[in-house]
């Protein structure tokens, strides 16, 4: 049986197909968009989404980003509260203050955090509520190293992509409570209109489309079909 050596070019995109084997994955990114009022009868002027939340896998760690995307001038974040898979224990969290506006306190109690409604979480950021340089205004952001001190590493971003139990208004993914809205000083309960996991890596699809280009190359050069 005679064996046909590979052409020079389809070795070259066969190597880098394997390249991207080993290439590191893009990190998992859980983003939650804030577009629904559900309690208080005030939903923030701007455009929706008021607010983002996003986690993102860094390091066996998760990040998370909390921006004030479309408030307007006179409207902020007084508390923002977050589920965590329930068979993971909030207390074995460690939650570091890396950057932006400092939260007031930061509490973790499985299922027993209330938002409105009757509703029960298991994270809450709480934010200076009296007018000033530390209140959680429009454009803000705020930034945490969240790590996990119980045995193993079952953290990831997708570990805070759960809904809440059945007490209360819900099921939901999250929740925030927005101030000083109107000239009435009004506030809502926003929460997120759905969530958009990214967790899977970029390079399996550009794998799969370097080993299309070898198989097709191929088969030109050894006249298949």
């Amino acid at each position: 049986m005679k064996i046909r050596a590979l052409p020079k070019p389809a070795i070259a995109l066969a190597t880098a197909a394997l390249a991207l084997v080993d290439a590191p994955a893009l990190a998992g990114v859980v983003t939650f968009d804030y577009a629904i009022e559900f309690s208080g009868g005030a939903s923030p002027e701007g455009p929706v989404p008021w607010l983002r939340a996003t986690f993102t896998d860094v390091d066996g760690s998760v990040t998370l980003d909390l921006t004030a995307l479309n408030l307007s001038g006179t409207e902020f974040v007084s508390k923002w509260l977050f589920n965590l898979d329930p068979a993971l224990d909030p207390d074995s969290l460690s939650i570091a203050y890396e950057d932006g506006v400092v939260p007031d306190s930061i509490e973790t109690e499985m299922d027993d955090l209330h938002g409105a409604g009757g509703t029960r979480f298991d994270v809450l950021f709480s934010f200076p509520t009296s007018h000033g340089p530390g209140r959680f205004d429009a454009g803000d952001h705020s930034t945490f190293l969240i790590t996990w001190t119980g045995l193993g590493s079952p953290l990831s971003a997708s570990s805070f992509s759960f809904l809440t139990s059945e007490h209360g208004l819900g099921p939901l993914l999250s929740a925030a409570h927005v101030q000083g809205i109107g000239e009435a000083d009004d506030s809502g309960w926003v929460a997120p209109s759905e969530e958009t996991p990214v967790p899977e890596p970029g390079t399996l699809l550009l794998l799969g489309t370097s080993l299309l280009g070898v198989a097709r190359y191929v088969r030109r050069r050894t006249g298949g079909r």
